[in-house]
């Protein structure tokens, strides 16, 4: 009896050192893990904000009843090819207060690149070269690109799959003077098939994260840095 209550205390001890090592090992391997993904996250940023830019009309001052709009975009080749939204060089103006709202268009734009540590920007003349209404995106070039332009490489949206991680970056509210582009992350919460196989796998990709005032026209991007 003595015998078997020994071995018994020796057992439990036992299970109680194997559950705080399994505890142990488990909570390293844990931390080692978000160590790799948050190190992956932030080489994907770091890969995305130098080909964020913000575009607005060029030659448009503001003013008493003039509502300038700034849209986000990114560069997609060294060469100065950038995309943003479809609104992009669109400013409002209204007269009174009980005037009309006229909107306005133009393909000259001004497209400034962030100072990554938030002095300001450099800016760039640009036109847009094609506009896709339907899709709302815009295809600009810059006239005189810089050299050493950083260009976003390019994933294909026909792989994504619900659930993945996706990065929102632009440039919220357009204050290129004051910090550099902001990222919300998230992931791919809904993707609604396309209507005809001509126009891509998907018609439109949801995401989680949260898209702030002005990152309109910006990159959303895989964990990997990719446009997507």
């Amino acid at each position: 009896m003595r015998e078997r209550r020994r071995i018994g205390r020796r057992l439990r001890r036992l299970a109680t050192l194997t559950a705080l090592l399994v505890w142990s090992f488990s909570g390293t391997t844990m931390a080692s893990d978000l160590d790799r993904i948050e190190t992956e996250f932030e080489k994907a940023i770091r890969n995305v904000s130098p080909a964020t830019v913000i575009c607005v009309p060029a030659d448009v001052k503001p003013g008493r009843g003039v509502q300038i709009g700034t849209s986000s975009g990114v560069v997609i080749h060294r060469k100065g090819w950038i995309l943003s939204d479809g609104d992009v060089g669109v400013w409002l103006t209204r007269a009174g207060r009980d005037s009309p709202i006229e909107r306005h268009e133009t393909n000259t734009i001004e497209v400034r690149l962030p100072d990554l540590s938030g002095r300001g920007f450099r800016e760039y003349a640009a036109r847009v070269i094609v506009r896709n209404k339907r899709l709302d995106t815009s295809l600009l070039k810059l006239e005189k690109p810089p050299s050493g332009l950083k260009a976003l490489a390019m994933a294909d949206s026909d792989d994504l799959r619900v659930g993945q991680f996706a990065f929102a970056m632009g440039n919220s509210f357009g204050m290129a003077a004051e910090a550099p582009p902001t990222l919300t992350a998230g992931m791919v919460s809904s993707l609604v098939p396309a209507a005809k196989a001509s126009d891509g796998k998907w018609d439109e990709v949801y995401t989680s994260a949260a898209v702030n005032p002005g990152v309109n026209g910006g990159p959303l991007v895989d964990a990997r840095g990719r446009l997507v």
